[in-house]
């Protein structure tokens, strides 16, 4: 079973989504991966950052420049926000996966997904898992494949998304329905189990769906191994 961490691996000195948090997760071996969010702002920059807001104002009214400023670390560690590219640095030469969830961008959602998928081609070697729970957002990605996954965040099998052929689905742990999973599972496709932050929810999980623990990623905001 694959484990992904959310926004890296953090603590009092090192923020969530800081490019402190993604090396230690890389590099820390029982980590398969990390999830962080992607947001664009007013000047065009696809950055990373776990919520759409700095200091009460949304990330996409703000420019690059200005976002750079903002120390989101402590008073003893300095930690600035870091562009997606950076990001993209970090996964160069690491085989963990990088998984960007995107959220709705609402007008801005085609200037968005082009700015990712500008930058995100340029960087093939990266193991990268683009997912969105916006419809629009999903069908932009799904007409530019490139070397990445493409996924969809869903609340039950039996939503729209849900039944858009995808390298892979994403649902939060309370949404699972063990039987109809299991038919899934076996039918070949990938889960991405979400907000698995104990070890018995992760027990649980390995229980329920041992024989197909190798298409499914359990997604923690907690480091459990």
């Amino acid at each position: 079973m694959n484990f992904i961490v959310k926004d890296g691996v953090t603590s009092r000195n090192t923020p969530a989504s800081s490019k402190k948090a993604l090396e230690l997760a890389i590099h820390t071996l029982n980590v398969d991966g990390v999830e962080t969010n992607v947001y664009l702002t007013r000047d065009g920059c696809p950055i990373i950052y776990f919520k759409e807001a700095i200091e009460g104002r949304p990330i996409i009214e703000q420019s690059f420049p200005a976002l750079r400023g903002y120390n989101l670390g402590s008073k003893v560690k300095r930690h600035a926000l870091i562009p997606l590219q950076d990001a993209l640095d970090v996964f160069k030469h690491s085989k963990k996966k990088f998984i960007l969830n995107l959220v709705d961008h609402k007008k801005n959602n085609r200037q968005y997904v082009e700015a990712i998928i500008s930058l995100t081609t340029q960087y093939p070697e990266v193991n990268l898992y683009l997912k969105s729970d916006n419809e629009e957002i999903v069908l932009l990605l799904t007409k530019v494949r490139q070397h990445h996954q493409i996924g969809a965040v869903i609340d039950s099998f039996d939503s729209k998304l849900g039944h858009i052929p995808l390298d892979f689905y994403s649902l939060k742990r309370g949404n699972l329905e063990v039987h109809q999973t299991l038919q899934e599972l076996a039918k070949g496709k990938v889960f991405m189990i979400e907000e698995v932050d104990t070890f018995q929810q992760l027990q649980e999980i390995e229980q329920q769906f041992h024989d197909y623990l190798s298409q499914i990623h359990c997604i923690s905001t907690s480091f459990l191994r």
